[in-house]
């Protein structure tokens, strides 16, 4: 089981990769939350940087609450 408590207030996840293994998903699974390809997962972690629908945004937000984490726990320069 993934500890989704917060170690430090000011900590900010770095990247969509870190994000996804905090959350103890696979890509195929992160990809199913957020409704895009695994494809897509994969290449924005290999660097590609793609924009995400509001419903995407949304949906990313969604998963961060029901982890007990907040948008703002997110860099503002995600990976």
């Amino acid at each position: 089981m993934v500890d989704h408590s917060r170690e430090e207030s000011n900590y900010k996840v770095r990247s969509l990769k870190e994000l996804r293994e905090r959350l103890g998903l696979t890509q195929a699974e992160l990809a199913e939350k957020l409704g895009m390809a695994r494809e897509t997962v994969t290449r924005h972690e290999n660097g590609v940087r793609m924009r995400l629908s509001l419903n995407q945004v949304q949906r990313l937000d969604q998963l961060l609450k029901d982890a007990g984490l907040d948008i703002q726990d997110l860099s503002d320069d995600l990976d």
